[in-house]
């Protein structure tokens, strides 16, 4: 992913007054035969043409001279087929005619993927954040918060769904906090209960059974430094109470030891529960999560931040990687990411391994991915008629009601060519223009 500022407006409608000041729409083009104009983000105030002769021009073969138009619609998008020779598909089902949409929207035009997404206001870019990949307004924003919280002394807890880099964020927050001591990462989830204090306070040799020599504990090691509680909230509450006195008093107690240790540490707490509805349920102490969350930082899901999926995905793959194809580029997008990141980031390894020296097909892709397409229904899309040969009068009549007009998607129905289509219209005397929305 490029640091280069791709994002632009194209002023399609004067009246920008209606545009809520709170969020604006954003097409952002994924995946494109016109390699340029990949990454590259255009407001969406209006109505916006895209083709390769549209007000955003792809100069993409399989694309017509004015091939979709997308405009606001309420909370949504409208997406309307401009009678396009090649079709257009939208969330994985193709467009017959035009209709709204929730967003994110997905739309495959041609060779070309674009993601239609709301976005917030976009914070400054963090430099040296490189660790993090992501040019989406919420990733950005998340980043600025990092970069506020690193170099003060706040407790920070960094909130988000499994695999969105909650673990990259603490480095982050430690490496722009220049402190002199380490960086400590713990699992608290995978320290067994009669471990816990051992491992975070140290231990005496003798203090238990198995205890054979003295241990410092993480606190200890990351004595002026940074330790990193990830999934702090599956800590016991007896755990939780021994870290609240550590987080309040600067000190800590080995396990067998007579006297406190004093230490320096700046903890920062990561966990993907909601950690409000535990204290509400009595499974978290309100007064830890009070500490914890002196500075909060979440990290979007990375459905929530579409348009960084394929640049990431291509990330991963790497420079000499194989190119995924403008279909298998539509399933990513499609795809619900339960582990996010952590997730792309396997199946970018995968692929490689798979697709090397060739591009990534549809049917490359696991099967998760392969679902079948959203129901037809949805998009106001009939089925054609099975017609074979020449089509009479009512059959082609038909054709024109199933496909609203669009003559492209007849021939292909068809099998036969647009001049054909054309021809037929004026034998029978038949305006598509009539049966078009």
């Amino acid at each position: 992913m490029s640091s280069r500022d791709t994002s632009r407006t194209i002023t399609t409608q004067p009246n920008r007054a209606r545009v809520e000041a709170s969020f604006s729409l954003h097409v952002t083009v994924v995946d494109s035969a016109d390699t340029d104009q990949i990454g590259t983000s255009t407001r969406l105030d209006g109505r916006l043409t895209v083709g390769r002769d549209g007000q955003l021009s792809l100069l993409d073969p399989a694309l017509s001279r004015q091939h979709v138009s997308l405009a606001r619609h309420k909370d949504g998008v409208t997406v309307t087929d401009l009678d396009s020779k090649n079709g257009t598909w939208v969330d994985g089902a193709e467009l017959n005619g035009g209709r709204a949409f929730a967003l994110p929207t997905v739309v495959r035009a041609g060779d070309s993927v674009l993601v239609v997404e709301r976005w917030p206001p976009a914070p400054p870019r963090v430099p040296d954040a490189h660790e993090m990949l992501g040019n989406h307004p919420l990733h950005l924003q998340s980043l600025a918060n990092v970069r506020t919280v690193a170099p003060s002394p706040l407790t920070a807890l960094i909130t988000g769904e499994t695999g969105t880099g909650k673990e990259l964020a603490a480095a982050l927050i430690h490496k722009w906090s220049k402190r002199s001591g380490q960086f400590v990462a713990v699992n608290c989830a995978a320290i067994p209960e009669n471990l816990i204090e051992s491992t975070l306070f140290g231990h005496k040799k003798g203090a238990f059974t198995g205890a054979t020599g003295d241990s410092d504990g993480v606190f200890r090691a990351a004595d002026r430094g940074t330790l990193f509680l990830d999934e702090v909230g599956e800590l016991s509450l007896i755990a939780q109470a021994k870290l609240l006195r550590t987080l309040e008093v600067g000190t800590i107690t080995p396990v067998g030891a007579s006297r406190d240790v004093k230490v320096q540490v700046r903890v920062i707490a990561a966990t993907h529960r909601d950690l409000k509805a535990d204290v509400e349920a009595g499974r978290f102490r309100m007064d830890l999560y009070a500490r914890l969350r002196a500075f909060p930082v979440r990290l979007p899901p990375l459905r929530d931040r579409l348009s960084d999926v394929v640049p990431m995905f291509r990330h991963f793959l790497g420079r000499s990687g194989p190119v995924p194809e403008a279909d298998a580029v539509e399933r990513l997008l499609l795809h619900s990411w339960p582990m996010n990141v952590r997730e792309l980031k396997a199946l970018a390894e995968r692929m490689k391994l798979m697709c090397a020296g060739r591009g990534i097909a549809l049917k490359d892709l696991p099967e998760e991915f392969l679902g079948p397409a959203p129901d037809s229904s949805s998009t106001s899309a009939a089925a054609a008629p099975s017609v074979a040969g020449t089509p009479d009068i009512d059959e082609l009549r038909d054709l024109l009601v199933a496909h609203h007009g669009n003559i492209g998607r007849i021939a292909k129905a068809l099998n036969k060519d647009r001049t054909q289509v054309y021809r037929w219209l004026k034998k029978y005397d038949l305006d598509a223009a009539q049966f078009r929305p």
